[in-house]
């Protein structure tokens, strides 16, 4: 604001009143001014805050996110291990063993301890002399015998059943 304090030709009563009302307005202008910046510094704050919360959301909402992801690939894997268990059954064998045995084609034989831990291991037949019959795990090492070894024993009833006794 510009003011022109032109004295000449006025009555000095007149030029204070102009000067009193024009420094009234820039006093009321400022003062305006500053009421205006404080309500816009607070609104900014609020901003400000709101952005927080909703970073603060998006972060939550991201990890929620990957938890529901994660939990629904757990989910499916768990699906697929029951789907794959309900095609075995637990039998005993002519050895004697408890082992898991398929339903359908090709007949095999699953590990019991890996079945129980949630791993079908299919079981290795041995066909080293002395142990035909026996089924190995190779992740757990155990060791079961699935079909009595019928050569020995043949010779053990051979052995045992002698005509030249009777």
């Amino acid at each position: 604001m510009h003011f022109d304090l032109d004295l000449r030709g006025t009555s000095p009563k007149l030029s204070f009143r102009n000067f009193s009302m024009a420094n009234g307005e820039v006093v009321l202008g400022y003062k305006i001014e500053n009421e205006s910046r404080s309500k816009i510094n607070e609104a900014l704050k609020e901003v400000g805050n709101i952005q927080d919360k909703l970073f603060d959301l998006r972060e939550e909402l991201f990890r929620l996110q990957s938890e529901n992801q994660e939990l629904s690939q757990q989910l499916k894997a768990q699906k697929e291990l029951e789907n794959r268990r309900n095609q075995y059954q637990l039998e005993q064998t002519p050895g004697r063993a408890m082992v898991y045995v398929s339903l359908g084609n090709p007949k095999h034989y699953a590990c019991p301890v890996c079945f129980n831990k949630g791993d079908i291991q299919v079981l290795q037949g041995n066909n080293v002399e002395g142990f035909r019959g026996t089924y190995d795990c190779y992740n757990c090492k155990a060791v079961y015998v699935i079909e009595p070894d019928q050569q020995n024993e043949q010779h053990y009833a051979r052995d045992m059943w002698d005509p030249r006794r009777y």
